[in-house]
């Protein structure tokens, strides 16, 4: 998956394979949209469907995090 730039996404199931892909391989995932609760709608929400296409196709995106004290300690030094 490093190798060819692949990119996990998944919500809820599959956090422990994201987990496992930093842990003991480096890799970054994403945590995206469920996809039948919002991409399986009637009309999906625009905003979401175009921050993951965004997320997923643009290698220049950055990430900012303004105050880290509501999440783990160690989230600005992973990202």
């Amino acid at each position: 998956m490093k190798e060819r730039g692949t990119i996990l996404a998944g919500f809820s199931d599959v956090t422990a394979i994201q987990c496992a892909l930093l842990a003991k391989g480096g890799m970054s995932s994403l945590a995206a949209p469920m996809l039948y609760s919002e991409f399986g709608k009637t009309k999906p929400d625009q905003v979401s469907c175009r921050q993951f296409v965004e997320a997923l196709t643009n290698p220049n995106l950055t990430i900012n995090i303004a105050d880290a004290s509501l999440t783990s300690v160690n989230l600005p030094s992973i990202l």
